[in-house]
């Protein structure tokens, strides 16, 4: 009897620890902690990015409309504006300042969506009674500057014919603070020659283009005028 009653009890014993014993394994039992701590992460990097974007301020600028040919002018219709962070390293001109290229040239061709900026753009040289425009063409070493574009000034010089004297070097000032209205590149050959057009007084305009053809021009830059 007592053998009896020892094999029932372990055998009710048994059934007792298989049923409060856990039936999905210990994997099972962390499967909601693991998408816990996904789901926390997710929520964090979400907030993380909402934070960023909401705290970078946005400032309107002005992009182009259309197609800008090289020596059009901009105009109002031409325009379109965008939106840039603050801490984008674009120059870039804000819509309150557009009169700074409103009405003036366009230096190089332009596609449409270009964020624009100073540099691409020059004011039209209004001509003057008893002014016209005249070509000077200058090879690359001649330039006093790549950099020169159109709205600089220039004085424009006549140097002498070489002819092996004491003074053959020395030069004459045609004009003074000329206005340039426009530069060109010539292709020729391996050279890429600069033409400039440049305004200047009637009287000298026959003395500059002879001496041009007869490679005799340099041009000084000055400082431009200010108001």
């Amino acid at each position: 009897m007592a053998q009896a009653r020892t094999a029932d009890q372990q055998e009710d014993h048994v059934e007792r620890l298989d049923l409060n014993g856990p039936t999905g394994g210990r994997g099972a039992s962390r499967v909601p902690e693991i998408a816990l701590g996904v789901l926390l992460v997710t929520v964090f990097a979400l907030a993380a990015l909402w934070w960023q974007v909401s705290s970078t301020e946005k400032v309107s600028v002005l992009s182009l409309a259309v197609e800008l040919e090289r020596g059009e002018i901009l105009e109002f219709d031409d325009l379109a504006v965008v939106q840039l962070n603050t801490d984008d390293a674009i120059a870039a001109i804000p819509i309150n300042t557009a009169g700074l290229v409103l009405d003036q040239l366009a230096l190089a061709p332009l596609a449409p969506g270009t964020i624009l900026n100073t540099s691409m753009f020059a004011e039209v040289v209004q001509f003057e009674a008893g002014q016209v425009a005249v070509g000077v063409s200058l090879a690359p070493e001649e330039m006093p500057s790549l950099r020169v574009r159109p709205g600089d000034l220039v004085d424009v010089v006549l140097i002498a014919e070489s002819s092996g004297t004491e003074d053959s070097s020395q030069g004459e000032v045609l004009a003074t603070g000329v206005d340039v209205l426009d530069v060109a590149i010539l292709q020729l050959g391996s050279s890429e020659d600069r033409l400039l057009t440049l305004v200047v007084p009637e009287a000298i305009a026959p003395d500059i283009v002879s001496a041009s053809a007869n490679d005799r021009i340099r041009l000084i830059q000055v400082a431009l005028e200010t108001s």
